[in-house]
């Protein structure tokens, strides 16, 4: 697979809802799937939407539609392995400049770190408390945005549950 061959596969599934119709298709292997099967495995009520996502797929040859208005995962399809998920990540914007979460934590434990081993100079109990601290609240700020990213990715992993 060449590498303009791949950039219009992502630029293709940068769309979330393709995206999943392909996942869901490539979780069937080879056995074809209709619109309407599509529909009711993403919840979709539009079977026109879901359509036009499969005429996509269908287009750039990651799924083949067959005679019988159903669609194939093609080979192009099946040896695709990487692929780039939209995830949506929660930002402030703080002086016209978007601040993720993660770069927040990064900061609060880089001056957590840099408190603990100007105090540990002078106490070591104190400056040890303060790490111990520091770390525990930068480890429930990552487990509260890895929980967040795991419920995104919940929709596009469930097809593999089955």
């Amino acid at each position: 697979m060449n590498e303009q061959a791949v950039s219009s596969f992502e630029s293709i599934l940068e769309n979330p809802l393709t995206l999943k119709i392909f996942i869901y298709i490539k979780s069937k292997d080879k056995e074809s799937v209709g619109v309407r099967e599509v529909m009711r495995a993403i919840n979709m009520r539009s079977s026109s939407t879901v359509s036009r996502h499969l005429d996509r797929l269908d287009e750039v040859g990651l799924i083949q539609k067959l005679s019988s208005n159903r669609y194939i995962l093609t080979d192009e399809g099946s040896s695709l392995k990487n692929l780039k998920v939209p995830v949506i990540l929660s930002a402030n914007l703080a002086k016209r400049s978007f601040v993720t979460i993660v770069s927040y934590q990064i900061s609060f434990l880089t001056v957590m770190f840099l408190t603990a081993l100007i105090v540990i100079w002078f106490d070591k109990l104190y400056g040890g408390i303060i790490a111990i601290v520091g770390l525990g609240i930068g480890l429930l700020i990552g487990l509260k945005h890895w929980r967040s990213l795991k419920k995104q990715m919940s929709d596009y992993y469930k097809f593999w549950d089955d």
